[in-house]
């Protein structure tokens, strides 16, 4: 039951975190015009975008699928009480996986942004910026 609340708990920040990553994507392209507008080569950094928004979209499909099986609680009651042991096992397994899956894809992501990010202020004189 304790086990039940964590994956429902992780399935709500992680939601949040998919909220974030759709501002990011909002906050990347509004610097992505600023940039082209002064005349920088932003390629790199439009590439890196698309990507991030791929893998995003990815973890949202992973995220979708976790939330399913979580709201059909097999194995648990509507409060959350086991009403029986083997499905709802593999009720915490299933969610387990999809929301790791999900995790590992906004966190590879995040991290392949940033450095896209990073890589393009260094090699355009902009490290001081924020």
């Amino acid at each position: 039951e304790r086990l039940y609340r964590r994956a429902v708990n992780w399935s709500e920040g992680q939601s949040d975190n998919l909220m974030r990553a759709d501002e990011a994507v909002a906050t990347t392209q509004n610097y992505i015009d600023a940039k082209k507008a002064d005349g920088l080569d932003t390629g790199a950094l439009e590439a890196a975008l698309a990507s991030y928004r791929t893998q995003i979209a990815e973890a949202r499909v992973f995220h979708d699928q976790a939330v399913a099986v979580l709201d059909a609680h097999s194995g648990f009651d509507d409060a959350g009480k086991v009403t029986d042991a083997p499905a709802a096992r593999q009720t915490l397994a299933d969610s387990g996986s999809v929301l790791s899956q999900a995790r590992v894809r906004i966190h590879n992501a995040a991290f392949a942004l940033r450095q896209a990010v990073r890589d393009f202020r260094e090699a355009n004189g902009l490290t001081g910026e924020r």
